[in-house]
C-alpha cells in the first residue's frame, strides 16, 4: 500500500468504525451519539475528514439541527455519504456536508418533503403548534438552499408543483440540485488510490478526492507580510 492510500484510508475512515459517524435514526439519543463521536474524530490528530454515513428515513428536525450545526462549525472537512436511504432529515443532512465530500451510492433514495407533525389539543394548542411547525419548515428550507446553492423559491416552487407529495430523488437528479457532489461510494484500493462503485464517472470523482486530499494536507500560509510585528 503506497502513502496516498493510506492517508486516504485514515481520512476516510475506511479502515476502523471507529474513525467514522453512521446515522441511522434522528432523535434526542442519536444526536447524542452523533455529538460524542464527532467531537471525538474532531480532537483525533489522525483524521483529517470526518466521514459521516447516511441511511436513514429521517426523524426530528431538532436532532437534524444539532447534528447539522456541528458539522457547521468543524474545523475539519466533513464528507457526507448516504448508503440505501437518506430520507427528510437525511437529505438535509446529506447536503450539509462540505462542498466536494458529499455522496450517494447510485441507488440511493433521497427523499425530499415538508415538515409534519401531529397534536392533539385545544385550538389555541394547535394554532401555536402550526406556526412552530412552519417555522421549521422554513429554516429546514432555508438551509437546504443556503447548501445547494440554490434559491429556497425553486424548493418551494417544485414541492408546490408536487402538491405536498413526498419528493424522492436518485442520486442524478440529487447532484443535479446540489445535494451531493459524487456519485458512488469512496473505496480505498491499491491500485487505483481511489473507486468509486457502480459509477462511470469514477476518474473524475478520484481526481477530485485526489486534490481534496492534498489540499488537506497542505498547510496553510500565513497571512503576516515579512516584518511585521506580532501583538
Amino acid at each position: 500500500m503506497n502513502r496516498l492510500d493510506a492517508d486516504l484510508m485514515a481520512m476516510l475512515g475506511m479502515s476502523d468504525d471507529s474513525k467514522s459517524v453512521w446515522v441511522m435514526e434522528f432523535d434526542g439519543p442519536s444526536a447524542k451519539q452523533f455529538y460524542t463521536q464527532f467531537m471525538k474524530l474532531e480532537r483525533d490528530d489522525e483524521v483529517r475528514i470526518i466521514p459521516v454515513f447516511i441511511s436513514s428515513y429521517g426523524g426530528e428536525i431538532y436532532a437534524l439541527t444539532a447534528m447539522r450545526d456541528l458539522i457547521k462549525s468543524s474545523h475539519k472537512p466533513v464528507a457526507t455519504i448516504a448508503v440505501g436511504m437518506a430520507m427528510s432529515c437525511g437529505a438535509s443532512l446529506l447536503a450539509a456536508g462540505s462542498k466536494g465530500y458529499r455522496f450517494a451510492s447510485p441507488d440511493t433514495q433521497i427523499l425530499i418533503h415538508q415538515a409534519s407533525g401531529f397534536a392533539p389539543g385545544k385550538a389555541s394548542e394547535l394554532e401555536e403548534f402550526a406556526k412552530v411547525m412552519k417555522d421549521l419548515n422554513n429554516t429546514m428550507f432555508k438551509n437546504l438552499a443556503k447548501d445547494t446553492g440554490r434559491d429556497i423559491e425553486e424548493f418551494e416552487k417544485e414541492i408546490h408543483r408536487r402538491k405536498n407529495v413526498d419528493w424522492t430523488l436518485k442520486a442524478s437528479a440529487a447532484k443535479r440540485w446540489g445535494l451531493i457532489d459524487h456519485i458512488g461510494i469512496p473505496r480505498p484500493q491499491n491500485h487505483p488510490p481511489m473507486m468509486f462503485i457502480g459509477n462511470n464517472e469514477s476518474y473524475d470523482s478520484k481526481i477530485a478526492m485526489e486534490t481534496a486530499a492534498k489540499a488537506a494536507k497542505r498547510p496553510k500560509k500565513s497571512s503576516k507580510k515579512k516584518g511585521a510585528r506580532r501583538a
